[in-house]
């Protein structure tokens, strides 16, 4: 399979990008989709795969850091 060109609006695609993440503060996983007419904005996540298939390291990491930062949510 050949790799195909990068999309005319790349450019854009990961400036846009990057200003949601700015914008969240933290991880955010950003579905951009390349268009004729440019970017076209899908969804983003903070919680890639819904929170599934984490390390054991990770899933204490993040639990522990959910407790302190959001011990209201639990």
């Amino acid at each position: 399979c050949d790799p195909e060109e990068p999309p005319q609006c790349l450019h854009q695609l990961l400036q846009n990008s990057s200003t949601l993440g700015e914008a969240w503060g933290t991880y955010v996983r950003v579905d951009m989709y390349a268009s004729k007419r440019g970017p076209i904005f899908g969804e983003f996540s903070s919680t890639p795969a819904k929170g599934e298939y984490f390390s054991e390291y990770a899933d204490d990491y993040f639990g522990r850091l959910w407790e302190k930062e959001c011990p209201n949510e639990l």
